[in-house]
């Protein structure tokens, strides 16, 4: 009785874990394949010469999740890049765009936001804004790879609401397809 058990709840573990995670474990770059070649990158932008990078550690995050994302706790924790006085603190691993290049230049862009960043701005999402316009107007490596994540993004966000949609009732699908 209890293999049985054992084997419906890794198929159950399977099917939350399709429908819910974002990630792309073939495309995967871990930071510490990179960490020597972001150091420099970020000295050579003008970051701090005393910073150091780190990995980070996992952050509760209130946002809305949907149903089958509660149930199997994706999405309440995640890897968020940061820095203080000492460090800037990237994830242990990016594997949410499609090839291991997008990944790998994620983790520049990061490195780039933060050495530009004024930690001391009272509104980050304004300071995230203005560096972002920068960066991609400075280097146009930048604004092809921030084009071309955020329609990976978009495409990501409307697929996911599709499929949320798929599994409503039929009153739902209406009220959600006249907005």
């Amino acid at each position: 009785m209890l293999e049985w058990e054992e084997d419906a709840g890794k198929a159950w573990d399977r099917f939350l874990r399709k429908k819910t995670t974002i990630s792309n474990n073939e495309a995967q770059i871990e930071f510490q394949t990179l960490s020597k070649q972001l150091k420099i990158f970020y000295h050579l932008l003008g970051g701090d010469k005393g910073k150091e990078l780190k990995i980070t550690d996992k952050r509760d995050i209130k946002k809305s999740r949907t149903f089958l994302q509660k149930i199997s706790g994706y999405g309440k924790s995640f890897f968020l890049t940061w820095q203080d006085e000492d460090a800037i603190y990237l994830p242990p691993k990016i594997d949410f765009l499609p090839t291991i290049e997008q990944n790998k230049m994620a983790y520049f862009w990061l490195v780039a936001m933060g050495a530009n960043a004024n930690i001391n701005h009272s509104n980050i999402i304004d300071e995230n804004q203005k560096i972002s316009e920068y960066l991609c107007d400075k280097y146009t490596g930048f604004k092809t790879f921030y084009n071309e994540a955020k329609i990976h993004r978009i495409d990501q966000s409307a697929a996911q609401h599709r499929r949320h949609l798929s599994h409503s009732s039929p009153s739902r699908r209406q009220t959600a397809m006249s907005v």
